[in-house]
């Protein structure tokens, strides 16, 4: 199976704390690791990402989702470069408009003009060609050397065929139903096309949900905070009618809008839950098979299977708190879904 695993890993503990986590994640077989990037939620990104590039020898790390709102494109392709230096050839740059990270500054999200003028200002930062910002033209001095891909985190359509323009690889977070996965496609080889560029170049990443426990019901209710997100914010929602998942039944209590940061990162995660009650149960397994991989560990691994086949190169898998680690997927995929998909 050529796909690629990697873990969403919050850095929700000390750096030390998180590298010894992530050194776990590459000794069970993960590919890479896509470490948040939510300064006021979370430690810092970038020292996150170091400790973690010293503390292990073959994983990828991703900045798994940064965005141009908070950081410039010059800051991020110097961070990014000197985690390189420390793990050559295992650094990702994943870079969107931004959801919590600008959300908790009051800020809004930013343009998608400014995330293609960001991705083609790091494209020739990383690769130590002169990049002109506000009429000055500079380069950066420890660019060139290594590739260091740049992803494009997308939702929406025209996101997605921004992304099949610019970017080296797209990160999508829309579920995994094959439905969703072939409208994706068709997107990204759109903008790829538009741009001059073969679509089959353009890398493709889905983000899933997963959540393992041995009783799928449990793992369903664990899902709760983020299928009600995906109901009730208008860049995901689309994505449920697109699986055939019919929402319109349902009233979501206008209270969830008033959860910090929002509901599926919500901080008060009892009066979160408290509030994603409405959802009825057949209609949160409809949308936890849209979004991923929520169940047992065996019927996640058959779900892994049938997601594999729709060629993604890579999985992002997304445990549902933004606190804790996600030791128990980081477990099961190790002692029971790696070694299910290897067998013939």
């Amino acid at each position: 199976m050529s796909v690629q695993f990697y873990l969403r890993i919050p850095p929700c503990a000390p750096a030390d704390r998180i590298a010894s986590f992530v050194r776990e994640c590459e000794d069970a077989g993960f590919a890479g690791v896509g470490i948040l990037d939510s300064p006021i939620l979370l430690r810092e990104l970038f020292v996150t990402m170091t400790a973690a590039a010293l503390a292990t020898s073959r994983i990828r790390l991703a900045t798994a989702v940064t965005n141009p709102a908070t950081r410039h494109a010059s800051v991020l392709a110097s961070a990014a470069k000197a985690v390189e230096e420390l793990a050559p050839g295992r650094v990702e740059i994943w870079i969107g408009r931004g959801m919590t990270a600008t959300g908790t500054i009051g800020q809004s999200p930013a343009p998608l003009k400014d995330v293609r003028e960001s991705i083609i200002a790091l494209q020739k930062l990383l690769a130590g060609e002169p990049v002109e910002f506000n009429g000055v033209t500079s380069r950066l001095r420890h660019g060139g050397g290594g590739h260091i891909p740049v992803y494009m985190a997308a939702t929406g359509p025209k996101a997605l065929t921004l992304a099949g323009a610019v970017a080296d690889g797209v990160l999508v977070e829309v579920g995994i139903h094959p439905r969703v996965i072939a409208e994706v496609r068709r997107y990204i080889a759109e903008g790829a096309r538009q741009a001059g560029r073969d679509p089959n170049k353009v890398k493709l990443i889905a983000s899933a949900t997963t959540i393992i426990e041995n009783d799928l019901r449990s793992a369903q209710e664990r899902a709760r905070l983020l299928a009600v997100h995906w109901l009730v914010e208008r860049q995901f929602a689309p994505w449920l009618g697109v699986a055939g998942v019919k929402t319109d039944s349902v009233d979501p209590p206008r209270e969830l809008w008033e959860l910090y940061p929002d509901v599926g990162h919500a901080v008060d995660q009892e009066r979160a839950r408290q509030l994603c009650s409405f959802l009825p149960q057949e209609m949160l397994a409809q949308i936890c098979d849209t979004l991923g991989f929520i169940g047992t560990p065996e019927h996640c691994a058959e779900r892994v299977r049938e997601a594999a086949a729709n060629g993604l190169d890579g999985l992002f898998l997304k445990g549902e708190s933004t606190y804790e680690l996600p030791y128990q997927e980081m477990a099961a995929f190790r002692d029971i879904v790696f070694p299910t998909l290897a067998a013939p």
